[in-house]
């Protein structure tokens, strides 16, 4: 059976919008991008021949075969990534030690003795629970009172401005390790964990700019286009002058509003949803092999470290990228870099990074998407579904969404 052809509207050139426009590419497809360049928050922009990824650092692997197949055998072969073996670090007490942290007890106690130690029967004697009211005690229940207290607390609170007691633990799996005794003992015991999230990951070579390059090649892109409304008329949806058989939205979810008539208590529960916006800074730095570096110090800016230069094929060690909350000047930005980074060379500052989730979170997006579905039109996307989704579930949601639209 011949499928039919459909007009589809698409606002968005981000990873999702661009995967979902090639997933869909027998259609009229036809994708709206406000600013002046594809990408999203997956934007690169290459210095001294090194990617600075303007929001974050990205990197891309999957458990889903048909997400690998479609990547590496449609967008960008396979030859054209470097493996990379993931060698994350987490800067505690001055030392950089392995991470996950529960799997650096050893070096703990090598360190710090009697710190180690008492972190160790924290862990070991912690209940395990799985039902839990915040993620504050998700925390404490999977790795105990000490690692929570001197690691994840001061952590997380950088990354997302709220105390974990006032967040919900629904954006969780996937997301961090859970408490595994088998892995523990393993790692106590000498043994390397290859099981863990991303402990491999694939980068292109010519950096992460590649892949959405070559996710736009044939495509129909109007660049600076900003949708004013949708409307809903016969059946079709008409926006910017145009009528379309379907509408995908991979924009923000909290402006939504902007585009369709919402209901009063809509408009409420959009008020409620909270993220995060983030400064990303690009250094010349002291060289280093591993690939990333978290740091729950409370009286230090940033949160995270990419070695971006070590996720290419080519390695140019000796350059960073650093993440931290809100938007820090520059001028305070270089009061707190430590002797690690020499030069600051570039920044940039993110109106969106990550999507926030507290106790009220998941019921007011729940409420907002059936809104917006009632109005036949699909969302798609982190801030689109409100989700914390990385690049390669994007793509497993846009898979998800063609199977839909092409049936």
């Amino acid at each position: 059976m011949q499928m039919k052809k459909k007009k589809i509207a698409i606002i968005g050139a981000g990873i999702s919008g661009l995967a979902l426009g090639r997933l869909t590419k027998d259609h009229d497809v036809k994708i709206f991008e406000s600013q002046s360049e594809i990408g999203g928050i997956s934007k690169v922009k290459t210095i001294d021949g090194v990617p600075f990824h303007l929001t974050g650092g990205h990197c891309f692997n999957s458990k889903n075969k048909d997400v690998l197949d479609f990547v590496f055998k449609e967008i960008l072969p396979k030859s054209e990534w470097n493996e990379v073996t993931r060698d994350a670090k987490i800067h505690l007490k001055g030392k950089l030690i392995s991470y996950p942290i529960e799997n650096a007890f050893r070096e703990m106690i090598f360190h710090w003795p009697l710190f180690g130690i008492s972190a160790l029967f924290s862990y070991l004697f912690a209940k395990g629970k799985k039902n839990h009211q915040n993620f504050d005690s998700w925390l404490r229940s999977s790795f105990g009172n000490i690692l929570t207290e001197t690691y994840f607390l001061p952590y997380n609170k950088k990354i997302w401005g709220l105390e974990p007691k006032e967040m919900s633990t629904d954006w969780l799996p996937g997301k961090l390790p859970e408490r595994n005794l088998k892995n523990f003992l393993k790692s106590f015991l000498g043994f390397k964990e290859k099981d863990m999230v991303h402990s491999t990951f694939y980068y292109p070579n010519k950096g992460e700019g590649a892949l959405i390059k070559a996710l736009s090649n044939s495509l129909n892109i109007e660049l600076n286009t900003k949708i004013k409304k949708i409307e809903n008329i016969d059946g079709k949806h008409y926006l910017n002058d145009e009528y379309f058989d379907e509408v995908i939205y991979t924009g923000p979810l909290n402006l939504i509003n902007q585009l369709i008539d919402c209901d009063a208590s809509i408009c409420e529960e959009i008020k409620k949803l909270k993220y995060n916006k983030i400064t990303t800074c690009f250094w010349k730095a002291k060289s280093n092999d591993i690939t990333w570096s978290y740091h729950p110090e409370s009286d230090h800016f940033f949160h995270r470290h990419a070695y971006i230069g070590n996720f290419l094929r080519e390695k140019k060690s000796n350059y960073r990228i650093t993440e931290c909350l809100g938007s820090i000047s520059k001028e305070d930005l270089l009061k707190q870099k430590d002797d690690d980074l020499y030069e600051l060379i570039d920044l940039h500052y993110s109106d969106y990074a990550y999507v926030v989730y507290d106790e009220n979170t998941r019921g007011s997006v729940e409420k907002i998407k059936k809104f917006v579905k009632s109005k036949n039109i699909r969302l798609l996307g982190r801030f689109a579904e409100w989700e914390y989704y990385n690049m390669d579930i994007c793509i497993q949601r846009a898979m998800e969404e063609a199977d839909e639209i092409n049936s």
